[in-house]
């Protein structure tokens, strides 16, 4: 069957720029496309991409943080009396989770990006995974069956969010990719609130069949997820091109376009021609490894996930604290209400990221409101305040991994070295989360004191950390501008110059 395609208005606007030039090919220099800079085309190109790519993004990244802190809802709704847990059993499962995930970003990237398998089929792969795995959480028995399932989620969950966000770098301008990672991420927080309240109206229907209690929390969600993943490996692969090249629900002149855009903030690349994914060089691979930004960003990614992942585990318990006589279910809704707040703070902070093209400026907005967040669950025992801290705590820092991931993207290149940052950074930062999974412990119930002196003073590092990157960034900057970092290309090749990505003279970093 035929399908008749209306013509976009991007389309349009290149029929008249292919009237006075003879060709839009890009395997030249991409700053000679015609229609660069031409904010009618960009924008009509740009909502193709946030329509198919972003969207799918945000559903997936949703997915994935609901299936990993849905067992924060089991626990309060009789997960630990079910299973026999006792003791610091809950705890090492929690841990146990982040080793595996940490261990598989770096492979998980490299296969994304790998020809043979490509992003299209791997995401695909990936929430499938972990939609299986929660559905086969509903049905464990033991404390074993727990450990297994953890693993096995942080294996198949491990690979979503540095996947995510380098595919998407594939796509977008620099300064444009900050709000699009900003979108998909603050999916995290409309989980967390909404799993909640899903968790809520499950409990209230009893049993599903023989599943009961806690167990239909993790039924309900894995045939959800699981059912997306399937429909997206079965049915929706053709959307996800590996590359803008590759994008078959572009025209062949938006395809143009696209690569153009991208290529133009590219001062070398060693893919060569049209193509702009380099095959995979381990020498690239230890760039992406060893750079100062990755080092500063990897310690400020773990200082943000101590309170991310802290948050996202134990609000339903921190909240039980402040209020023993609510019901569970009272617990479940209340807990929504910061998750909430927190996503709507996360979109005003990506928008602000991308409005003003700054990323240290506006991080340094947001970290102060999580500080006093903790600063207030430190000071006082009051619980009506401290649940005011909640919204300030988790509004503050769920902003900072989205940026922080954008931020490393911008200023990590070539291909290869950017996959291997991003993948870092995202896998190394579960060291946070592991100490998350220990700082709010059942001896320290119902005030905490451990986890939240742990939150105060990670995020105030944090904050240090962001005015680091921002002096760092901005110093390196004007050493390029003045001619100081000209000597890393006298004397090289074309094709040795083409390896140099981010550490070209040329390269200006994002700050």
């Amino acid at each position: 069957m035929t399908t008749l395609r209306r013509p976009s208005v991007l389309s349009a606007t290149l029929e008249e720029a292919a009237a006075s030039k003879d060709s839009v090919d890009t395997g030249g220099d991409p700053s000679t496309h015609p229609l660069l800079g031409n904010k009618k085309a960009e924008r009509a190109l740009v909502r193709k991409l946030d329509i198919r790519l972003v969207t799918f993004a945000f559903i997936m990244q949703g997915l994935c943080f609901l299936d990993r802190s849905n067992i924060g809802n089991a626990r309060v709704a009789g997960l630990e009396e079910d299973l026999g847990l006792h003791g610091y059993e809950y705890n090492i499962a929690l841990t146990l989770f982040f080793v595996s995930y940490t261990l598989v970003e770096v492979p998980s990237n490299l296969a994304l990006k790998s020809a043979t398998i490509g992003p299209h089929l791997w995401l695909a792969l990936l929430l499938t995974g972990f939609g299986l795995v929660t559905l086969c959480t509903a049905f464990i028995q033991s404390y074993g069956g727990l450990i297994a399932v953890r693993l096995m989620l942080g294996l198949t969950e491990g690979g979503v969010m540095p996947g995510v966000t380098h595919y998407l770098a594939r796509f977008y301008r620099r300064s444009e990719l900050v709000l699009r990672v900003g979108i998909f991420v603050s999916a995290s927080s409309l989980a967390a609130a909404f799993g909640s309240l899903i968790a809520s109206g499950i409990l209230h229907v009893g049993s599903v069949g023989s599943v009961k209690s806690w167990r239909n929390i993790f039924l309900v969600e894995g045939i959800i997820t699981t059912g997306c993943g399937l429909i997206t490996l079965l049915f929706l692969r053709p959307i996800l091109p590996s590359e803008p090249a590759h994008a078959g629900f572009l025209t062949p002149e938006e395809r143009t376009l696209a690569i153009a855009r991208v290529r133009c903030e590219t001062v070398a690349s060693p893919a060569g021609g049209k193509k702009m994914v380099e095959r995979t060089d381990w020498g690239l691979v230890g760039r992406g490894v060893g750079s100062i930004n990755v080092c500063i960003f990897v310690v400020a990614a773990i200082c943000a996930q101590i309170s991310v992942q802290g948050l996202s585990l134990f609000m339903p318990t921190i909240v039980r604290g402040l209020d023993p006589s609510a019901t569970m279910v009272q617990v479940q809704l209340k807990s929504a209400a910061p998750f909430c707040f927190s996503f709507v703070w996360s979109l005003a902070h990506a928008y602000a990221c991308d409005k003003l093209n700054r990323r240290a400026a506006v991080l340094m907005v947001s970290v102060p409101v999580s500080i006093i967040g903790y600063a207030i669950f430190v000071g006082t025992n009051n619980p009506r305040a401290r649940y005011a801290a909640a919204f300030f705590a988790a509004g503050g820092v769920f902003t900072v991994v989205p940026t922080l991931m954008a931020w490393i993207g911008n200023n990590v290149a070539p291909d290869t070295s950017r996959a291997t940052a991003v993948a870092m950074v995202v896998g190394l930062s579960s060291i946070g989360a592991v100490a998350a999974t220990w700082s709010y412990l059942p001896s320290d119930a119902p005030n905490y004191p451990i986890g939240n002196r742990l939150n105060l003073v990670s995020t105030c590092v944090l904050f240090a950390l962001v005015c680091l990157a921002w002096f760092y960034n901005s110093r390196e900057n004007r050493l390029r501008a003045a001619g100081k970092r000209d000597h890393r290309i006298q004397g090289k090749s074309q094709a040795e110059i083409a390896r140099l990505g981010s550490r070209h003279p040329a390269f200006v970093f994002s700050v």
